[in-house]
């Protein structure tokens, strides 16, 4: 793109901003019978967000998290969770209003796979998540907005190996349907990592990684007159 008749825009000092988070939680897995596996915990925060010069915002909000795994003789293990998040977020939006919490709710089923007696673990995933107060940018420079409730999904796929005494892979790959509404998030990411693992001076622990990542997204540049979508 061309970028033409632009003039930088008087720079004006942000007022102080404190965000102070207090929260407490409970967590326990528990194992029923040979194969059932269950995870269950609840979070419960409060949240002080204040602007020099303005009242400060309280907010609260308990969230919940809740996963079931059966775990097969033959190293199958299907699963199922749910869990919900509460991510406040400091600053003020283009209104000059202070930012709402961000927060979330997320299905994910999969199946993992530890053949018995082999070093290698296999898994695929599948997941849903809503948010809502999510922070794009605004329609003017330097601002934000936040959007009403987005709907992503995606495909997970991951393995990890000891390929040889001394050397372990980790490979991955995520397609992800993103919401319209969200900026410049890969719709198609690859990795793949390795560790060497070796003694030096005769005194083992050491080891060095390697590894790749590639990434595709569809990104969008927002601007005042409109909107601008390209391919990265």
């Amino acid at each position: 793109p061309v970028y033409t008749g632009f003039t930088v825009p008087t720079l004006t000092a942000l007022p102080k901003n404190t965000l102070t988070q207090t929260g407490v939680y409970v967590q326990d897995q528990l194992r029923w019978g040979d194969h059932w596996v269950v995870v269950a915990g609840v979070r419960h925060d409060r949240v002080n967000n204040s602007t020099a010069g303005s009242p400060a915002a309280k907010t609260s909000a308990t969230t919940h998290r809740l996963g079931l795994l059966y775990e097969a003789a033959n190293g199958v293990s299907p699963y199922l969770s749910y869990s919900e998040a509460f991510t406040p977020v400091a600053g003020r939006d283009c209104n000059g209003d202070l930012l709402e919490p961000q927060r979330g709710k997320q299905w994910e089923a999969g199946l993992k796979y530890l053949p018995p007696e082999r070093q290698i673990a296999l898994g695929v995933a599948v997941y849903d998540l809503r948010e809502k107060s999510r922070s794009v940018s605004g329609s003017g420079p330097n601002c934000v907005e936040q959007v009403g409730e987005t709907k992503t999904r995606g495909v997970e796929l991951e393995a990890k190996a000891t390929v040889a005494r001394v050397v372990d892979v980790v490979a991955s790959y995520t397609y992800t349907d993103i919401d319209e509404t969200l900026e410049a998030l890969p719709e198609n990411q690859a990795s793949v990592w390795t560790k060497y693992r070796f003694a030096l001076g005769g005194t083992p622990g050491f080891s060095a990684g390697l590894g790749l990542r590639w990434y595709r997204s569809f990104c969008k540049f927002r601007f005042a007159r409109g909107l601008l979508g390209g391919e990265r």
